[in-house]
């Protein structure tokens, strides 16, 4: 088993939950990348993408600004990364790239159709992008939908309800920013979020797994984050509920603000059997004996039983190096 690393025993602030990285700053395209921004040829992320070739790997490097409107990235075979601008690459808080829209997923027709940012494409990156639903209270409304093996590093994903649909593949979140109030985290996937912060702004619950079979290798695994929340949400916030049957989740090493409820967990789907696992957090929300649903863990859950063993060849020396703490 791994130490739990001096970060975490600092005071649980925002900023002790993220990596110890030099500071590094991106404000110009990296070598090779086509320029997106007010101020360049390609003014939307829609139009840069129209002009690479989808078999070709590329990049693109977004100017600061707001972007608005929806963007899909489909029917590309090569891999794609997605720059921000960023005084400081180690982390979101200093993101200057935003991609924002308001639409629901009623109103849209479908999850996938509501998302801000819908990417469904084998091979992914994006670093240092904020991704925004507006839409606010009352309805489904996605931010960022993820199908494939994909890499998020330094994003800020922002939406109420299923800010984060991961619908289906293997994926990385490091040092970002997740927020919403009912089910902001969830779809299908296999997921590892790592040194991140969790922020809730209604009550509900923060993941909602949607694994379906007992056979599924999906988890969603929350791993040294800060889970926090406006002041007046105060024991009204779950971990997680079942989206399907056989959900699977993992809250380790984390710290678990005073928002979190005592009974941790809650149902949805009808004679679920979820696996709801919580290790060695801290913190004031953290486990006790009021804990519903929760089944025992016997020791941390290792990356590669949830990304695989060659994890590290797609996730880049930036994204693993959040993992690890570096």
């Amino acid at each position: 088993m791994l130490l739990l690393p001096l970060l975490l025993l600092l005071p649980p602030t925002s900023s002790t939950l993220l990596p110890r990285q030099s500071t590094k700053s991106r404000l110009t395209p990296p070598p090779g990348c086509l320029s997106v921004g007010p101020t360049q040829a390609h003014k939307t992320l829609t139009a840069g993408l129209a002009a690479l070739p989808p078999s070709r790997q590329s990049c693109i490097f977004l100017h600061p600004g707001t972007y608005a409107g929806q963007t899909n990235i489909t029917s590309r075979t090569a891999l794609l990364t997605i720059y921000g601008s960023t005084s400081d690459t180690s982390d979101f808080r200093a993101n200057t790239a935003t991609l924002t829209n308001t639409l629901s997923s009623p109103d849209a027709g479908s999850l996938i159709a509501s998302a801000t940012l819908h990417v469904d494409v084998p091979h992914f990156a994006m670093y240092n992008v904020n991704v925004r639903n507006g839409y606010g209270k009352g309805k489904q409304a996605v931010a960022l939908s993820a199908t494939g093996t994909h890499v998020y590093h330094g994003v800020a994903l922002s939406s109420y309800q299923d800010t984060l649909y991961a619908r289906a593949g293997t994926q990385l979140y490091t040092s970002s920013h997740i927020t919403g109030a009912v089910d902001y985290i969830f779809g299908m996937a296999s997921v590892w979020i790592s040194h991140s912060v969790l922020t809730s702004t209604g009550s509900g619950a923060i993941t909602a797994s949607g694994r379906s079979t007992p056979s599924d290798p999906a988890w969603i695994v929350i791993s040294k984050s800060k889970i926090e929340g406006k002041e007046d949400l105060k024991g009204r916030v779950l971990l997680g509920r079942p989206w399907r049957v056989h959900a699977r989740v993992m809250f380790q090493e984390c710290v678990l603000g005073d928002v979190v409820s005592k009974s941790g967990w809650g149902p949805m789907a009808k004679d679920a059997k979820p696996l709801f696992y919580e290790y060695a957090n801290t913190g004031p929300g953290a486990g006790g004996k009021e804990r519903k649903m929760s089944t025992a863990a016997k020791g941390l859950v290792g990356v590669e039983e949830v990304l695989g063993r060659g994890w590290r060849e797609w996730a880049g020396d930036v994204a693993a190096g959040s993992v690890d703490g570096k």
